[in-house]
């Protein structure tokens, strides 16, 4: 942990580099202007800058921020008066690509190949600010009145005295620099005192790669080197690589942004094309390494089989990618029995769908839920990922949604807006504050209530002390399905279920979630749960503290309209039907005998995974037929199955058999509960009178659940 005169002596250290980078350049650059001699030197970068379209002396700011630094390239662009829009073209391709030899040296000391690295950015930052520059609208006279400007500019230098001239560009220099040193400052001092706080420092200290790629994010390469060397010593070779790989396009984020902003750029192209860049480069790369890495497993599997046969004298076996699953899934079928539904369904998506494509089928898994038999998971995934996950969908989702309403050519992005903050909302609820509350996401006691409180404040719902008691009273065998279960509560109380009733019953009480009082009620229930009926004071306070200031400034601003499209209909209204919705799947009733004993069996029967998906068509289709047959098939499991998949059942949630009978032990991992669940089937879930039960179809599931329901006693009391 650094000391407050040890981050004043860092934020010191980057203000005397920018010093001595900015000063300088800054100067020669007035030089060169005051004695014509950029018209001279400019028809060597000629070629970049008319690709870019922009004025030949952009192409010197363009080389001294590629070979040198940024702001070496900023203080030659700040004499040139750029329009917003050539700022804009400038700071893409700037952003990308500057500091190539220094920042180069860097990554080479962990390695990064030299011109990987260098090609990577020249070609990224040259295609981003080229894409900008001819897919937008380029007014004529930018390019023109810049050359006027700048050819004015040197007129009034040669009538200026020289020594009054130098006076006045030390002055715009230092000013410039200060500027600079003041943004770099306040954000390192921000980052290291956020490495105080105890929640974030037990994150960091968790996840090493986080750490680095944060810092990469807020300082840079340049000036987070030593701690990027530093951090980059704990982090395994493969998560290194992929760091780098997104660092190489997406580093300084932040303070580079604001930079370009200041004078006049647009912000939003600039984050797009390098993050967009970045994501690409760093998905390419991570392929790029499994599929090494599955070369060699089969390598090494074929080399073992090899033995084993030459061993066993066995000389006509062959073992390929093709018939290695169903070598294996006949194996596991000697020994194990499953769901008829999961094996047929499951294995026909695969065997018909891009069945040789490791990625479409992982895609396809995460969709389903479902993975198949001997499959292997690509992507590792932990807390982080769906915190960032679900946080980006969220502010990605307000944001679009207040573009949609800006207007009216833009409506139809407020229902992408919607489907995002909502699914959001649901991931937060049903995924973080869930495993927060089986202190499962940070594993630390404190961590994991300050975060489901914060979370449970942000999208107002009941808080999440309240939550955290009542839901551990949920997963007591003595208490569940009973009348002290909430789950039972909300549907037989707040619905109005009855057991024994027809299923016919239980779908016609959900027209309820369509009253719009009915809504009305549950949400005033959920804001004074959230606000005022509280058990834990310090939720209260901090429910407060952040809505009261929020109210008052929405309040003062006249933006309630916008506020209650963009948040309310979305987190309040959308979420309170999926609440319902989702509880329709939860748990099945079971036996009167069963239900009584409330033993192990009960606890495995009583949850029923919920795959989502269809069978493939068949294969005997041709023609336009069978292109129309696909074409439905892959608008259904996108638009229909996937909505529900992220709306109702996110990530663990689809599997939530997995959670009830694992809720408690160290051995839950809920990050990759779809692959332990498979896991444990293919090992005939040991310890356990059953195997797994599921699901086909969210409709099926909600159909199975009003069943059980339905075969109940009708004077059957919870």
């Amino acid at each position: 942990m650094l000391t407050n005169r040890q981050i004043l002596q860092k934020a010191y250290q980057c203000a005397w580099v920018i010093i001595k980078l900015v000063i300088p350049f800054s100067l020669i650059c007035d030089l060169f202007n005051y004695f014509g001699i950029i018209e001279h030197i400019a028809f060597i970068f000629n070629p970049i800058s008319e690709a870019l379209l922009l004025p030949p002396g952009t192409a010197l700011a363009l080389a001294s921020g590629f070979l040198f630094n940024l702001y070496a390239g900023i203080a030659v662009a700040t004499r040139l008066e750029l329009t917003p829009y050539q700022w804009t073209i400038f700071g893409i391709f700037l952003s990308i690509c500057h500091s190539i030899p220094l920042e180069t040296a860097v990554l080479k000391k962990v390695g990064m190949p030299i011109v990987f690295h260098s090609l990577s950015r020249l070609i990224c930052g040259l295609l981003g600010a080229w894409l900008f520059c001819h897919l937008t609208n380029n007014p004529a006279d930018f390019s023109v009145s810049i050359i006027d400007k700048t050819q004015k500019l040197n007129q009034n230098y040669n009538d200026t005295k020289f020594g009054f001239y130098l006076l006045s560009s030390l002055n715009d220099a230092f000013l410039l620099a200060i500027k600079i040193i003041v943004l770099v400052t306040i954000l390192i001092l921000l980052f290291d005192l956020a490495k105080k706080i105890p929640l974030i420092a037990n994150f960091l200290n968790n996840n090493a790669y986080l750490s680095a790629l944060i810092v990469g994010i807020l300082l840079g390469i340049t000036y987070g080197a030593g701690i990027l060397l530093n951090e980059f010593k704990n982090i395994k070779k493969q998560q290194l690589w992929l760091v780098l790989t997104f660092l190489m396009l997406a580093h300084g984020l932040i303070e580079e942004t604001l930079l370009f902003t200041f004078f006049g750029a647009d912000s939003i192209p600039i984050l797009s094309f390098r993050l967009g860049f970045a994501l690409i480069a760093l998905i390419l790369t991570y392929l790029f390494m499994k599929k090494a890495q599955l070369k060699s497993k089969k390598n090494q599997l074929q080399k073992n089989m090899s033995k084993f046969i030459k061993k066993s004298d066995i000389k006509h076996l062959k073992i390929t990618s093709s018939n290695l699953g169903e070598i294996l899934l006949n194996s596991l079928l000697l020994t194990t029995k499953s769901n008829s539904n999961l094996l047929d369904m499951r294995k026909r998506i695969k065997e018909q769908v891009f069945s040789d494509s490791p990625c479409v089928q992982e895609f396809l898994t995460h969709l389903t839920g479902c993975p198949y038999f001997g499959q292997e998971p690509i992507l590792y995934l932990n807390p982080v990922h769906y915190l960032v996950l679900y946080g980006l969908a969220f502010v990605s989702g307000i944001s679009i949604t207040l573009i949609g309403i800006s207007q009216p050519v833009y409506y139809p992005l407020v229902l992408v807006g919607w489907i995002l903050t909502t699914g959001a909302t649901s991931g937060f609820q049903l995924v973080i504050i869930h495993n927060a509350a089986h202190l499962k996401v940070t594993r630390s006691h404190k961590g994991d209530a300050w975060l489901a409180r914060i979370l449970a404040v942000i999208i107002l719902m009941p808080d999440a002390d309240t939550y955290t008691k009542g839901h551990r009273k949920h997963h007591n065998r003595r208490t569940h399905q009973t009348n002290e279960d909430n789950t039972i509560k909300t549907l037989f109380d707040d619905l109005g279920f009855k057991p024994g009733m027809p299923v016919d019953y239980y779908w016609g009480q959900l027209r309820q979630l369509i009253n719009p009082l009915f809504l009305a009620k549950y949400i005033v229930k959920r804001l004074n749960n959230c606000l005022l009926n509280t058990t834990s004071f310090t939720s209260k306070v901090l429910a407060w503290s952040v809505w009261i200031p929020l109210v008052t400034l929405v309040t003062l601003t006249n933006g309630w309209v916008a506020f209650l499209i963009t948040y309310g209909i979305p987190v309040l209204a959308f979420y309170t039907v999926i609440h319902f919705i989702r509880l329709c799947v939860e748990h099945k009733a079971l036996t009167v005998e069963i239900m009584k004993n409330r033993n192990k069996l009960y606890e495995a029967l009583c949850t029923d995974a919920v795959f989502v998906g269809e069978l493939p068509p068949e294969d005997n289709l041709s023609g336009l037929k069978n292109t129309l047959a696909w074409t439905k098939w892959w608008l259904c499991m996108l638009f229909w199955h996937g909505m529900i998949r992220w709306l109702i059942i996110p990530a663990d949630v689809v599997v939530h058999d997995y959670h009830t009978r694992m809720a408690g032990s160290s051995r839950e991992h809920w990050e990759m509960a779809i692959w332990e669940r498979q896991k444990q089937i293919e090992l005939g879930c040991p310890g356990w009178p059953t195997l797994y039960t599921e699901q086909w179809g969210f409709i099926n599931a909600m159909n199975s659940v009003f069943t059980s329901f339905s075969e109940l006693p009708a004077d059957y009391q919870f």
